[in-house]
């Protein structure tokens, strides 16, 4: 108060630490009168922790902004690295590659290529349905297990979904390279 700072408050959990069964609200973030006037649609996200006892505090300067990022349409579908970390890439290619021969697809390897890109493409957006949506229900499962009872078969759950994320983490990291 002293120096004029105001807690921006924050979107999400309550709690910012957690350990055992202890949770508290350590983390938070202020600001003066004349930045939360310069930045309006500024918000502050608890965002769910994987790696720590802490929660990534995010501050995302645009978060009340009603704009919607839409992809464009006639966007060039591209081979995604992230699939090599995929256990099952290598079924996918071979059975698109088979059922574009079964299907007569030309004799051509860019014939075949497109199908199995095509194959690739159908497997990411069904199944993997990309990392940014299995990576949400990964971590409300595992906000789940957190506020739920503490056992042996609840930990190990825990630990195998953080082992996932963090494989989906790598993945994305890859993309971006």
């Amino acid at each position: 108060m002293d120096c004029g700072l105001d807690d921006l408050g924050y979107t999400g959990d309550l709690f910012t630490w957690r350990r055992g069964e202890i949770c508290e609200r350590l983390d938070r973030a202020v600001c003066n009168l004349a930045w939360e006037n310069k930045f309006p649609r500024a918000a502050v996200i608890n965002e769910e922790h994987v790696h720590s006892d802490h929660r990534p505090i995010v501050l995302d300067m645009d978060y009340l902004d009603e704009k919607v990022f839409n992809r464009p349409e006639g966007r060039v579908k591209q081979f995604e690295a992230r699939w090599l970390r995929e256990k099952t890439v290598t079924e996918i290619v071979k059975a698109s590659w088979e059922k574009a021969k079964l299907a007569g697809i030309g004799p051509s390897l860019a014939d075949r290529t497109r199908a199995v890109h095509a194959g690739l493409h159908t497997w990411d957006r069904e199944i993997l349905k990309g990392p940014k949506v299995r990576i949400r229900k990964l971590k409300k499962e595992l906000e789940r297990l957190r506020h739920g009872p503490l056992n042996t078969e609840s930990r190990c759950r825990q630990k195998e979904i953080i082992v996932l994320i963090k494989n989906i983490l790598d993945q994305e990291e890859i993309f971006w390279l």
